[in-house]
């Protein structure tokens, strides 16, 4: 079974729904799953290899990651994901979603693997958000055939 990991973090609790909405659905295919906010993480995290990576952070300041928490966390995290299959998602309260546009070009830099499309949310998750939560576990679950 491949080790699958969802880390978050949230400033208003949005991005935390999402993250624990992705992990119900891919618990539910009998996926090997855990779920972590980045501030439970500890240094020897960077010596767990995991076999996918679904990473969530929302929109801060001018369309960037959260930059006390997330973003040194990522910047440790980005040599594990050479060859990685990796998803995103996240929340803004505004702009376009230019952070994420920023954050999946820097995923592929590093060579990632994106699995399937990010999911970005507006503000509190709605229920067609959740739903959209379903498909986007549907998009890995196609892409876990080419790695299992």
């Amino acid at each position: 079974m491949l080790r699958t990991i969802v880390i978050y973090w949230t400033g208003t609790g949005n991005t935390q729904i999402l993250a624990e909405a992705i992990t119900k659905n891919l618990k539910v295919n009998n996926i090997d799953i855990t779920i972590k906010n980045v501030g439970e993480l500890h240094q020897d995290f960077f010596n767990t290899d995991y076999d996918i990576y679904i990473l969530g952070c929302p929109a801060m300041g001018i369309e960037a990651l959260e930059e006390d928490e997330f973003r040194p966390f990522f910047e440790k995290l980005k040599p594990h994901l050479n060859n990685k299959p990796l998803a995103l998602f996240g929340s803004y309260a505004w702009g376009w979603g230019e952070w994420m546009k920023k954050w999946i070009e820097e995923c592929l830099n590093v060579g990632a693997i994106l699995m399937t499309e990010a999911l970005i949310v507006k503000s509190t998750p709605s229920a067609h958000d959740l739903k959209c939560c379903e498909d986007f576990c549907k998009n890995i679950e196609r892409m876990l055939v080419t790695y299992a």
